[in-house]
């Protein structure tokens, strides 16, 4: 019996996905789910069981299939997909089940229209209004090439908003041939909750950085609204809040809000969308949490952690509650251990399951000062 569950199992593997066995971009493809959920609560767990802690460990998952908002894939010598496991080899990907089905039909396109050129990496995307956008990410040498051809942008600007290079430009036609805007484009390429009615633009480049899925997007913040609720500070500080993935659902949930943002980009893609929100906090921009008298502070740092920056945090004399959002299981510990150090204790850790078939998991932990 547990043979033939075995090969009906792969058959519907095979089915929704041909190349399952190959591809490195799921490698948990082969688990149950509750063998996956259990792996990914591992760590966790360890590390709660080492500090005699308790807590629960749950974690929301909303599917499988058609998450994906903005899905990054390889192109290579006429082939376009993902790495295969333990290799650098690029496995050609005719459709992934994990990604919505419109960056289905963007990538069936790209395989009947290879690019004029040697490599590449690229990002596709949808917006909320249903537009379709391509970043490709090349060499100089290889994007000037790319504008010389001019065929192939002629055939993809019919079907995508293209930008192009490390500085996010967007593709724009000047008279007879291709060319760049002089600055990037900041369009509605995301969407975000500021409650759980209502959503709001998230401006950002099709390059620039956003959660993969719109659909546990709106799960991760609205949990992250339920702590904040359950925190009920009024002052808060946001660390490095992007473009305002978690700062526009704060402006409404605070009487005052600090943001810290080091990219310029950001930063103004995050001010047009407060432009969006006419009842809000009284928001100010800083350089530093020590300029800020705020009682609670929330986080979403690269997967590399906090770093030198964390020790601005536990230093902090009136900083109470931190809201650490982290998508790298082993930095939120690293970061965790330093923090109970200074007289914080973890008052709750979730995990949001926006990588399905992968090793990764988003972890939301509620640590806050102790009363002693």
């Amino acid at each position: 019996m547990q043979k033939e569950q075995k090969k009906l199992t792969e058959r519907t593997i095979e089915k929704e996905c041909s190349i399952f066995m190959t591809c490195g971009g799921c490698p948990y493809y082969q688990l149950p789910y509750p063998r996956r959920e259990e792996q990914k609560k591992q760590s966790i767990r360890e590390f709660l069981s080492q500090n005699q802690l308790s807590l629960p460990v749950a974690i929301t998952h909303l599917g499988f299939f058609g998450l994906r908002d903005r899905f990054d894939l390889q192109y290579q010598n006429g082939v376009f997909g993902l790495y295969a496991q333990g290799s650098q080899d690029i496995v050609a990907m005719p459709r992934c089940p994990k990604i919505h089905p419109i960056l289905n039909q963007a990538l069936q396109w790209l395989n009947a229209h290879p690019l004029p050129i040697e490599r590449a990496a690229l990002r596709l995307r949808r917006s909320p209004q249903k537009k379709v956008g391509l970043w490709i990410d090349a060499s100089h040498p290889t994007v000037h090439q790319l504008m010389t051809e001019q065929t192939w942008l002629t055939q993809a600007s019919k079907q995508f908003l293209i930008e192009i290079g490390q500085k996010h430009k967007r593709l724009i036609r000047k008279t007879s041939k291709w060319g760049l805007h002089k600055h990037p484009q900041l369009e509605p390429w995301f969407e975000t909750p500021i409650s759980t009615e209502k959503k709001t633009p998230l401006y950002t480049t099709i390059a620039g950085f956003t959660q993969p899925s719109m659909r546990i997007n709106t799960e991760l913040v609205l949990y992250v609204q339920g702590l904040v609720h359950a925190i009920s500070a009024q002052h808060w500080l946001e660390y490095g809040c992007g473009a305002g993935n978690f700062s526009f659902m704060l402006s409404q949930n605070c009487e005052t809000l600090d943001l810290i943002e080091i990219s310029p980009l950001a930063k103004k893609g995050l001010q047009k969308g407060l432009s969006h929100l006419p009842n809000h906090a009284q928001i100010q921009f800083l350089t530093s949490c020590s300029e800020s008298s705020c009682t609670a502070i929330l986080v979403d740092p690269p997967r590399s952690g906090m770093g030198t920056n964390l020790s601005s945090i536990y230093q902090h004399p009136t900083i109470r509650d931190i809201i650490y959002v982290s998508c790298n299981i082993q930095s939120l510990i690293h970061d965790m251990r330093i923090v109970f150090e200074h007289g914080y204790e973890l008052r709750s850790i979730h995990g949001v399951n926006q990588f399905p078939r992968s090793t990764h998991c988003e972890w939301i932990a509620h640590l806050s000062k102790s009363k002693s």
